[in-house]
């Protein structure tokens, strides 16, 4: 796998395109990411493999959170080219994933293209709204009709939606599609910020008083997208707010705070990683109508 990239390179025909794009696919950027020496091939010969990187992005391949979020930081230049893939996943008949991945049942489709649709919110994509609005409509009556459990994908697909005219989303943190980040959330609304980890004798962490949770949180507010590298996490920090939302911020051994959802962010101290923890539906946000 970590030989494909310069087997790629030395090698660019069709058999070898169409390994490294199943290895992307599949959803192992991370890989690659993990080794310097193979990740600094990959950029500096990013735009060889920027075809490849959003080709693995194209149906049947799912949409993958990770890749997208580094994508936006190292080639944001190439944002028509992925929203183009991405919307791949809104037309009709959007199902080549079933004979892809072995699966006929409906669910798992609508799933992933509401995922699409979050990834487009990602790129803050509002040329993307007459199909997100046409797909809405399809899933609604496809889940009347198959009597299926579209609930989830439907809250999936309505936060994207409410994103992309101008509404924070529902998850703490999202990108803005500028390379910042929105939030519906300001620090006067935390109520708690405990940071925990191999630093911390204390199992249950330390509680930062308000003036530090709050200094943090603005921090990430004014923060800005960049490469990653990694997921080794020796800390975090877990911020509860006033509505019942979860937001976590860890940092790996390098002093660059990470997490586990593939949003990372850097400030001029230091770089954040968010993670949202539950689903999409918050308290008081409401519940998609088929």
């Amino acid at each position: 796998m970590l030989g494909r990239p310069g087997r790629y390179l030395r090698e660019p025909n069709a058999e070898t395109r169409r390994a490294f794009i199943r290895t992307l696919g599949g959803g192992s950027l991370d890989v690659y990411l993990e080794t310097p020496d193979t990740l600094a091939l990959i950029l500096q010969n990013l735009e060889t493999f920027v075809p490849l990187l959003v080709a693995a992005q194209t149906p049947p391949f799912v949409p993958d959170e990770g890749l997208q979020a580094w994508f936006r930081a190292v080639a944001p230049r190439h944002r028509a080219e992925m929203v183009r893939a991405l919307s791949g996943w809104l037309l009709p008949g959007s199902d080549s994933i079933a004979r892809y991945h072995g699966s006929s049942r409906w669910e798992p489709i609508a799933e992933v293209q509401s995922s699409a649709a979050q990834r487009l919110a990602d790129w803050d994509a509002r040329e993307a709204l007459p199909g997100l609005r046409a797909l809405r409509g399809r899933l609604g009556a496809e889940a009347r009709d198959r009597g299926a459990d579209a609930l989830k994908s439907l809250e999936q697909l309505d936060d994207a939606l409410r994103r992309l005219e101008g509404v924070p989303g529902v998850a703490p943190l999202t990108p803005d599609g500028r390379g910042g980040f929105r939030s519906r959330f300001r620090s006067g609304q935390i109520l708690t910020a405990r940071v925990s980890g191999s630093s911390h004798q204390d199992p249950e962490g330390v509680l930062l008083e308000p003036a530090e949770r709050e200094s943090l949180w603005n921090m990430v507010l004014v923060a800005r997208e960049t490469l990653f590298l990694g997921r080794n996490s020796s800390g975090r920090v877990e911020i509860s707010f006033d509505d019942g939302s979860t937001a976590r911020l860890g940092s790996d051994t390098s002093g660059v705070i990470s997490g586990s959802n593939s949003t990372r962010i850097t400030s001029r101290m230091f770089a954040i990683r968010a993670f949202t923890r539950g689903s999409c539906r918050s308290r008081g946000s409401p519940l998609p109508a088929w």
